[in-house]
């Protein structure tokens, strides 16, 4: 059995861009680090992709323009580029998930294929960028998806829109059975 990682939001845009903040540059590294460990366990990678024209629901509308496909803002941070790249070459666990929304809607239906396609999942955990609207929203839709598989979230390896909501979002989760982990 083995631990599927799941990466939200982790693009230019969220990470140093026009939703990026203090604490998610400061959290990168620990999140590139953590994908890097991770080796050839199953991963998915879920990406926002809007097009250039305002569309989608009010959730996505509220917000400013972001991860627009094929701009800077779209693509991963830095040398993890390549890194992706790599794990998508090379790890037939490896999966990439585009949502228009706050929740990943195909999330769980690409979980349950990499199941069906061999994928012994002990444990699903979260990382990536605003803990308090896409892992938390994410997170809690897995967990009532999947009651039999330990739903994680790493702490250290997150970051919200504030310091404040990032721990408020982490409470929430706790209270809902979600496992949070201090240290990556």
């Amino acid at each position: 059995m083995s631990k599927l990682l799941v990466a939200f939001g982790i693009q230019n845009d969220f990470v140093y861009g026009v939703l990026g903040t203090k604490e998610s540059g400061e959290v990168f590294p620990e999140v590139e680090e953590k994908i890097k460990k991770h080796g050839n366990n199953p991963i998915i990678f879920v990406l926002d992709s809007f097009d250039a024209k305002p569309a989608g629901p009010q959730e996505v509308r509220l917000l400013p323009k972001h991860c627009i496909i094929d701009t800077t803002g779209w693509q991963y941070p830095g040398s993890l580029q390549k890194k992706v790249i790599k794990i998508m070459m090379f790890n037939s666990h490896a999966k990439v998930v585009d949502k228009k929304e706050i929740s990943a809607r195909n999330l769980p239906g690409v979980i349950n294929l990499m199941k069906k396609n061999g994928a012994e999942i002990s444990e699903i955990e979260l990382v990536g960028f605003r803990t308090d609207v896409c892992i938390m929203a994410n997170a809690i839709i897995l967990q009532f998806l999947f009651p039999n598989t330990m739903i994680s979230v790493c702490a250290s390896c997150c970051a919200g829109t504030s310091p404040e909501e990032h721990e408020n979002a982490l409470r929430t989760m706790k209270t809902l059975g979600i496992q949070i982990k201090r240290e990556q």
